[in-house]
């Protein structure tokens, strides 16, 4: 499925659009239990807002909802999807790197700060650079990954998923957007996109990224916010080429504006020796030390950004500076931005010598995350334990004298009070899951391999299943569940 045009409407000033959830029919008059079940509506203290009729012909419903785990609010909005004549087509394939693609591009992706956003396809005019979908590809699990399930508090799975149409009568979608916070940037992103694959998955639909034009399954949503956080896999990075010869390449990204911070601009002149990769490689590095520290102020005094002395300036006073590109070409990229331009001459010669880091942070709570999301998959598997296939289980289990919390910034303070362990269940009923351990703890000297143990279900954050001499797990065993 392609980009999607989406002309909702968050009534609250500073919301920016987060995700959407495709293919949603529209509510029954006065009931939108079908849009937002009153499940999930009472476990997110869900108020249902005035939207303002057009011509009274709106069938827009709104609710201002609170994270049940804190107290970060967002906005809901079922609106109906694009018309057959709204630009809703398949994004087109990056060009080679020889070809050039015409300098227009279309409107920024939508935000709400005005109310209405308009529209957009953050392809279209533009030669996409690779960036954003090789991150997605290489933070992919692998078939024996550890697999998030789904929301703890949804207690029925949905059946087999239909194919979701994003456009007729009476099919629409639903629009998550937040208000950026400066100290809780990406881990409120991440509970708006944990709080979104819940309602997906309750409602048996797929979620559109906006700012990368990527429709994802709700179990391939999952693995986005439990993988280590990288800033670059909820941005894209936009390469146009100039059409002149001898004119600046433009690079810039899309996105920074769910953080709460400006996105990133850059003019170049590509030639022989000078790889544009590498310019986006740094600025996407420049974008994960925002995301973690902050953005820096504009000014015309050089500095070291990760190693690399350069210029933050106004975007005014940066595109002044190049001849290619006028200012109807760039019109439509007027959003909070920071140009960023390389001291010495060329960028081929600032970034000479430099190297990105591999820096990953975990996501936060990865594995207190795991197991919400794991929870509500966990009556499906009793089910098929029950009708005789082997399971195993990952479980945490609580080591004693276990060291205090350490500061966040330690990336492997989930691991401080417990150890994780796998388990042969033997036995499942509604108080505990019991079984025998199938390693030999490290930390819990008191157990050994083959130790009888139980655990609850509450601690569980991976599964393995073995029916008919087929294993599933991650991916496939969601699936699976689902669709058996």
């Amino acid at each position: 499925m392609g980009v999607v045009v989406w002309e909702g409407v968050l009534e609250a000033e500073g919301f920016i659009l987060d995700l959407v959830i495709e293919g949603v029919p529209a509510p029954t008059a006065g009931d939108p239990e079908s849009v937002f079940p009153k499940a999930l509506r009472e476990a997110w203290r869900a108020v249902e807002l005035e939207v303002p009729l057009d011509d009274g012909l709106d069938t827009r419903r709104a609710w201002r909802a609170h994270d049940p785990e804190s107290d970060l609010e967002l906005t809901i909005v079922w609106t109906t999807a694009p018309t057959a004549g709204d630009d809703d087509a398949e994004p087109a394939e990056p060009s080679s790197p020889d070809a050039p693609a015409p300098p227009e591009e279309s409107d920024e992706p939508p935000s709400f700060d005005l109310g209405i956003p308009p529209s957009f396809d953050p392809n279209d005019g533009e030669d996409v650079t690779s960036s954003a979908r090789e991150a997605s590809a290489a933070d992919a699990p692998a078939p024996d990954a550890p697999a998030p399930g789904s929301e703890l508090e949804a207690a029925k799975q949905p059946e087999a998923r239909p194919e979701a149409s994003t456009s007729g009568t009476g099919t629409g979608g639903l629009l998550f957007g937040h208000r950026p916070r400066t100290n809780a940037r990406r881990e409120d992103l991440l509970r708006v996109f944990e709080l979104g694959l819940r309602l997906a998955e309750r409602l048996g639909k797929r979620i559109l990224d906006p700012v990368l034009g990527e429709t994802f399954e709700p179990e391939d949503w999952a693995y986005r916010i439990t993988e280590p956080f990288r800033a670059r896999g909820f941005i894209a990075t936009h390469w146009v080429r100039a059409e002149v010869s001898g004119g600046e390449d433009w690079l810039h990204t899309h996105g920074m504006e769910r953080f709460g911070l400006p996105d990133l601009e850059t003019f170049f002149k590509p030639d022989e020796e000078e790889d544009g990769d590498t310019v986006v490689a740094y600025l996407l590095e420049l974008a994960e030390s925002w995301v973690r520290d902050d953005a820096p102020a504009a000014t015309a005094k050089a500095r070291r950004l990760e190693g690399v002395k350069v210029k933050v300036l106004d975007p005014v006073a940066a595109r002044a500076k190049q001849t290619t590109w006028t200012e109807s070409d760039l019109a439509d990229h007027d959003g909070p931005r920071l140009s960023i331009l390389p001291v010495l001459p060329s960028w081929r010669e600032a970034l000479d010598a430099w190297r990105p880091a591999n820096i990953q942070l975990r996501a936060p709570g990865l594995v207190d995350r795991l197991c919400a999301l794991t929870g509500d998959i966990l009556p499906l598997v009793r089910e098929r334990f029950a009708g005789g296939a082997d399971v195993k289980l990952k479980a945490r289990f609580p080591v004693r004298n276990a060291p205090p919390p350490v500061e966040e910034a330690d990336v492997h303070h989930d691991e401080a009070a417990y150890e994780s362990m796998w388990i042969h269940v033997d036995a499942w009923d509604d108080a505990a899951i019991r079984g025998r351990l199938a390693n030999d703890p490290e930390r819990r000297l008191d157990l050994t391999c083959g130790s009888s143990v139980e655990v609850r279900s509450s601690e569980v954050w991976d599964v393995l299943v073995v029916q008919d001499g087929e294993p599933y797990r991650g991916v496939k065993l969601r699936r699976w569940l689902r669709t058996a």
